[in-house]
């Protein structure tokens, strides 16, 4: 139990409480996790538009979380850990993105607001980019803010060779 990762947008950086983590792997995971849904996806678009996403996130989880227990565990645990719609509707997006990317069965409720969630995302890259976002694969999707954060973090090592 307890919080393992924290990613503080004000001073854009990521913490790990080693108490709470048992391996390397856990501890990778982690980061990734802090780095991808947290930190990277504020790289890719702008923070105004990026936080209308997650309020609408967590409207929806709210929502679903009425006829769904296990949501309802969910939204206890981040309504206990993380304060405002933004931070929670976050942590929603990238407690669904990191079960995506390890290749985690979602219960039927997370796959409807899973559903939603690409949808948004969707929509914002086309707004921002002006592509069309509909030929993302929903593994991409949900590896698209850590890919960006692994790029961001290649550039920078490249600089200082």
């Amino acid at each position: 139990g307890g919080i393992r990762g924290l990613y503080l947008n004000s001073s854009n950086t990521i913490y790990l409480n080693m108490e709470h983590i048992n391996s390397i792997d856990e501890a990778i995971s982690v980061w990734v996790h802090e780095n991808g849904w947290h930190k990277g996806i504020r790289n890719i678009v702008p923070p105004a538009m990026v936080n209308d996403v997650f309020k609408k996130i967590y409207y929806s989880v709210k929502e679903l979380a009425k006829t769904s227990p296990e949501l309802q565990k969910l939204v206890n645990h981040v309504e206990k850990n993380y304060s405002g719609e933004v931070e929670q509707g976050n942590e929603f997006a990238a407690y669904l993105a990191g079960k995506i990317i390890n290749q985690e069965n979602l219960i039927p409720v997370e796959k409807t607001l899973w559903e939603q969630i690409k949808d948004w995302v969707k929509e914002l890259l086309a707004k921002v980019f002006k592509f069309n976002s509909d030929l993302l694969t929903e593994k991409e999707i949900a590896n698209l803010p850590v890919s960006v954060e692994l790029c961001n973090i290649s550039r920078t090592l490249m600089k200082n060779l």
